[in-house]
């Protein structure tokens, strides 16, 4: 938790600060290609294979504003991918969270320089790399969690607006605490 409260610090210290022109202030985005840090160890999370949602509590969707019980959904271009979906939050957002089986994608969020983020910064929850993005900082749009959990195997976390409030910035917030709420149930 601790960790999960620096995060969101940095993400409001990224925030602060107003213009004169009473203009939104806008986070500095990650520049440049970065290499991805090695990742400490593996987590096990094999039993969690056949049923992702069994890491999801009513208590960390009602933090992120959703009601009900997660429902499974296959995701991937060979509906192999384990993969959970929630619905139900205000405005009908939703919750994706996945199981992938490289870090292809998030090696790739740390080289990308395609300028396509308004927000994509590096960060480390409970020792562990990640990236968390957003294409739009004003507008609540949709925001990514990507995490190494092992050498080969990573959680994606992607959660689409279903409570707006704290515009984008806020979204991947308390995304990022729910990413770290994963990461301790499973062993880091």
């Amino acid at each position: 938790m601790r960790n999960a409260m620096a995060v969101m610090t940095v993400l409001l210290a990224l925030t602060a600060g107003c213009s004169d022109s009473g203009a939104t202030p806008h986070p500095p985005v990650t520049s440049g290609a970065q290499s991805m840090p090695p990742v400490p160890r593996s987590l096990d999370a094999a039993k969690y294979a056949d049923n992702l949602c069994g890491l999801l509590e009513k208590g960390d969707l009602a933090e992120l504003g959703f009601k009900g019980e997660p429902s499974l959904k296959p995701t991937g271009p060979d509906f192999s991918v384990p993969s959970c979906k929630a619905v139900g939050g205000p405005a009908d957002g939703s919750l994706d969270l996945s199981l992938k089986g490289d870090l292809e994608s998030l090696r790739a969020a740390y080289e990308d320089t395609s300028g396509k983020y308004g927000f994509r910064h590096a960060v480390e929850l409970r020792a562990f790399p990640g990236v968390v993005r957003s294409q739009a900082v004003d507008y609540p749009g949709s925001c990514d969690v990507l995490v190494a959990i092992g050498k080969q195997q990573m959680l994606a976390l992607t959660s689409l607006p279903g409570d707006s409030r704290g515009g984008a910035i806020a979204i991947c917030g308390r995304l990022l605490t729910l990413a770290e709420t994963l990461l301790r149930k499973l062993g880091a």
